[in-house]
């Protein structure tokens, strides 16, 4: 005697979309860094140099749903670079004040794709992803 039943398909919830919301404000800011290889290189005085940045876009940021910001920085404690001598200008910052003040300021995401990433060498690079990871 053979049978024909029918062998069960796995189990597939079901989804519905949400309503969407009917506007989302969306900000993306271009180079974001706070300048403390300029202090401590080129004699730069800023006052309050983490909030800065941040100063006159308050109300663009406080009115945005999600605000992407280009980090044009390396976020971390080293100051050795391979590239010493070879660029006139290398960026890093502070990686707890850095990270703070992004997440104080609603940056919600960043882009880290530009010509500042590896400032600090490929190490500086793996501790700026692995300080904003850390800040999540």
């Amino acid at each position: 005697m053979t049978t024909n039943a029918a062998i069960p398909g796995p189990q597939v919830p079901s989804w519905q979309p949400s309503e969407p919301a009917d506007e989302a404000n969306i900000l993306l800011v271009g180079d974001t860094g706070f300048g403390q290889s300029y202090v401590d290189h080129h004699g730069v005085q800023a006052e309050d140099l983490y909030e800065a940045p941040f100063g006159r876009l308050r109300g663009l940021l406080d009115s945005s749903d999600l605000v992407v910001a280009n980090l044009e920085t390396v976020l971390t404690d080293r100051r050795d670079s391979p590239l010493q001598g070879k660029r006139p200008y290398l960026h890093y910052d502070d990686p707890t004040l850095g990270t703070a003040h992004l997440r104080k300021h609603g940056i919600t995401a960043v882009t880290y794709a530009n010509n500042h990433v590896m400032d600090m060498g490929e190490a500086g690079f793996l501790d700026t992803l692995k300080n904003l990871e850390d800040s999540n």
